[in-house]
Formats: structure tokens, C-alpha cells, sequence
């Protein structure tokens, strides 16, 4: 589909949460079979795993307040589904959604590859957060009641086996949250390869039928599907305007950094699925 058009080495690209760097990709495939976007890592995977175990992003920790509106709603719809019970987060970061989680007496586990961003869920906010690859997580069969894949699922090299393995390990009637971008979206067939979703940390690409089958091959049966709603600061999204017309400049500006902005592009899917 998109030839790669990364000018330097691939792993001197920053694989941060806030990064800018949306358009430059490894070359992107469409399978002639499910059509599903994809980049083909197989190679990297031992050299992603150690770029992603030093992920350093103060500029995402610094936007938590405005991330954290997001992730209230997201946890208001898991709510309505599955009131209690235990909740992992795969791929936490700094913690912000177990915290709000936590709020609601959910028992609360994380795995974040970061060493950064688990040192700090559970230094800062004293959150049971462990420090590993995601495809390495090893929790008991039939154990959580709600596993949440936010923002994720796009990251990972081999998406469909590490979510049949994420649903051994939730309990029968167990609810799987996963938030990704939508290539179908008309923002992704407008701007293509320069859509703000395409970016070097991106391996998968899913529309909603190629998901539905993703999450069919794993024994989940997709009950809910809306699109995501960003919540960003101003400051941060005039930034993003300005990178978009070619114009490198960080605005920086304690008003605009308080002032959160909901934006609702269609071009991000949240998806609730029940373990059968």
C-alpha cells in the first residue's frame, strides 16, 4: 500500500506516546486474504522489545489530566458492562486509567514494557504495575474480570496471538476493552499516508470488520463498538494543526495546556467484547 519513507534508521526514531512523527512508517502491506494493513517486523521483534523498554515521555505525563477525561468515559462504558471485579490494563504507561479504575473499587493489575512509565505507576501512584513485554505477560487461566488494551493492540507484532492469550486469562463473561485507529476511517482515506495514525510504532492497522475477525479467531463476541473521543489540550492540538501544514513549533503555554479539548475524528474505534 504505502512504500516505507523513513529517511533514517529505523530505531533512531522515538517510539513516544506524544511523538509527532506520524507519517513516516517501514513499508505497509494490505493482506489479499482479511485486508488487514500491516508492517511486517518479524525480524525487529527482539529490538522492539528493547526500544519500547526505554520509552521516556514527560510530554504524556504532563497531558494526564486531559487523557484522563478520555479514559473516564471508556471506564463509564465498562462500567455499564462489568460493574467490579479485576481489571488489568495491558500497555498502562504511567497508570492514569488503572487510577480511575481504582476510584471505582475495581482491583487493579498493569504490564508496561516501559521501564520509565511502570516506575512511575508505581512509585508516584502506587499502582501494581509490572515491567514487561506485553507478549510476555503471564497471569493465571480464567483470572480477570476486565482486561483493557488501550491504545495497544496497533503496537504489537503478533496481535491475534497475544489476544487468544489475553482471553485464557479472562473468566467466562469477562469483558476485553480495546481502543485502536480505524483505517477505514474517511480521515485515513483523505490523508493516507500522511494520516496522524501512521506513525513508526504502528504495525497494525484494523478497520472494523477486520477486527470483528481478529477478536472471532480469539472466542469474543464484540457486544459494543463507538468511536474514541480524544480529550487534549489546546496547546497540544494547536502544536499538532501547525505539524500538519509543515511547521515545526511547540507551543508552550501554561493557560492552553489547562484548557482540554474534546475531539472526535471518526477515525478511532473503541470495541467491548465478551469472553464466551
Amino acid at each position: 500500500m504505502y512504500p516505507a519513507n523513513i529517511s533514517k534508521k529505523y530505531f533512531d526514531l522515538p517510539y513516544k506516546i506524544s511523538s509527532s512523527d506520524y507519517g513516516q512508517h517501514l513499508d505497509i502491506f494490505i493482506c489479499s486474504s482479511c485486508h488487514t494493513y500491516f508492517e511486517n517486523v518479524t525480524k525487529l521483534q527482539n529490538a522492539i522489545k528493547s526500544h519500547y523498554r526505554t520509552l521516556f515521555d514527560t510530554d504524556y505525563e504532563q497531558g494526564r489530566p486531559h487523557r484522563t477525561l478520555a479514559f473516564r468515559r471508556v471506564l463509564n462504558k465498562i462500567r455499564d458492562i462489568k460493574s467490579h471485579g479485576k481489571l488489568l490494563d495491558i500497555g498502562c504507561a504511567t497508570g492514569a486509567f488503572l487510577m480511575e479504575a481504582k476510584k471505582h473499587s475495581y482491583t487493579v493489575y498493569g504490564v508496561e514494557p516501559s521501564t520509565w512509565g511502570s516506575s512511575i505507576a508505581r512509585k508516584k501512584y502506587h499502582l501494581n504495575v509490572q515491567t514487561k513485554s506485553i507478549e510476555n505477560i503471564n497471569f493465571p487461566d480464567n483470572y480477570f474480570d476486565v482486561v483493557t488494551l488501550l491504545d495497544v493492540i496497533e503496537h504489537l507484532y503478533d496481535p491475534a496471538t497475544t489476544l487468544k492469550r489475553i482471553s485464557i486469562m479472562v473468566k467466562k463473561g469477562g469483558l476485553i476493552c480495546v481502543v485502536t485507529p480505524n483505517v477505514s476511517s474517511l480521515a485515513s482515506k483523505m490523508l493516507r499516508e500522511k494520516w496522524w495514525h501512521i506513525r513508526p510504532s504502528h504495525f497494525f492497522y484494523f478497520s472494523p470488520p477486520t477486527i470483528k475477525r481478529l477478536f472471532k479467531q480469539a472466542k469474543l463476541k464484540i457486544i459494543v463498538t463507538r468511536q474514541y473521543v480524544w480529550y487534549l489540550s489546546l496547546a497540544y492540538l494547536l502544536t499538532r494543526l501547525l505539524k500538519l501544514v509543515g511547521i515545526n513549533f511547540t507551543i508552550k503555554s501554561n493557560m492552553l495546556d489547562k484548557i482540554p479539548i474534546s475531539i472526535n475524528l471518526g477515525d478511532s474505534m473503541e470495541i467491548y467484547a465478551i469472553k464466551q
